[in-house]
């Protein structure tokens, strides 16, 4: 869901937005405390995170904060525009893409005892792998999502379970495998019996990408957008492919008969959540900001666009037909989404793989 969560954002990144943040000597200064924050606030993350059903209710709650944001696609893309000079208080970030921000020295750790909310958040997933470094949180995770199995109910009324079927012959030119690197190789390692993908030698790595190689004409389509897997799956053209449960959602809603499961031979989980810089002006804003996200109503309301939310507390408050896929024990036993050993032998594989 993690690739389908960016497919559903637009690039949005305006250069104006950026300059407001920071690099052009504008300065942000904090007062108050974490309950009372004032001063400015500046805020750099993804489009679900800024929009004003999300961030609105926070701002209406500290008249006395000024809030300056700049939306990015990604960790990488907020690593780059840091480093040349902008600036933020917080930024968004995730535990397959946090590498880029570590590796810069962009980040602080984060103080728990901080964190209002954090006793509520589920124990495996608020420290799991990638959110913290050197033994120290660098990121509070405020949601997730699943990556497996989508498949037509009508085409299938008895019901897919395996990634195998995405490689049986029969379906050949009816099925779509996701258009990212990380989906691909990660789903494909997972039929293959290996349980971690992320962590694969060398030689699991190659096994792979042969095995991608020999049986890219089995698919119809390798998809780069939500769009696009809907159009696939709502033409008919498609029957079943890999994809997150938020992306299922978007298609039922889009009236296209289709049903989302977690295959058996294993599944993967983005994980994403908010940091805060090393350069932070503004502590007690970014505090109150994360505490703001982890709260019972913010974390509800993520619950009900189909993620999967770390606070317990909010589950009841989530729409109750999606209480049990929002609730953080709906992803155990599964792998969170890391940055795998070797990040350019993974997109290498991939470009040979939708271009053969």
């Amino acid at each position: 869901m993690h690739n389908a969560r960016r497919m559903l954002m637009p690039a949005l990144v305006a250069a104006l937005a950026l300059s407001a943040c920071g690099g052009s000597g504008a300065s942000s200064s904090g007062g108050g405390s974490i309950s009372r924050p004032t001063g400015t606030l500046r805020i750099m993350a993804e489009h679900e995170v800024l929009e004003s059903a999300m961030l609105g209710p926070f701002e209406q709650a500290h008249p006395g904060l000024k809030i300056e944001t700049a939306e990015v696609e990604g960790s990488s893309e907020a690593a780059t525009k840091l480093s040349a000079g902008f600036s933020t208080d917080v930024v968004e970030t995730c535990a397959d893409e946090i590498t880029p921000l570590l590796k810069r020295g962009i980040l602080q750790p984060i103080e728990t005892s901080k964190l209002t909310n954090w006793d509520e958040l589920d124990r495996s997933l608020r420290s799991t792998t990638g959110t913290t470094f050197q033994g120290k949180q660098m990121f509070v995770p405020q949601q997730a999502g699943p990556h497996g199995l989508i498949y037509n109910t009508a085409d299938f009324p008895k019901g897919v379970d395996t990634i195998k079927e995405l490689f049986n012959p029969a379906l050949k030119g009816k099925v779509a495998m996701n258009g990212d690197d990380k989906s691909i190789i990660a789903m494909t390692a997972f039929s293959l019996g290996i349980k971690n993908p992320f962590q694969m030698s060398e030689a699991q790595l190659t096994e792979v990408g042969k095995y991608l190689n020999a049986h890219a004409s089995q698919f119809r389509a390798f998809p780069e957008s939500d769009a696009s897997q809907l159009n696939l799956m709502k033409s008919g053209e498609v029957e079943l492919m890999d994809g997150g449960l938020g992306t299922a959602n978007e298609m039922i809603a889009g009236g296209v008969p289709v049903k989302y499961v977690r295959p058996k031979e294993g599944g993967y989980s983005w994980v994403c959540g908010l940091a805060i810089t090393k350069n932070a002006k503004n502590l007690n804003a970014a505090y109150a900001l994360i505490n703001y996200y982890t709260s019972v109503n913010a974390q509800a309301h993520f619950g009900d666009e189909g993620y999967v939310i770390m606070n317990e507390d909010a589950v009841s408050h989530v729409k109750a037909a999606l209480r049990s896929t929002a609730a953080p024990a709906s992803l155990a036993g599964i792998t969170i989404e890391q940055e795998p050993k070797n990040p350019q032998r993974w997109v290498e594989i991939y470009q040979e793989v939708i271009s053969g």
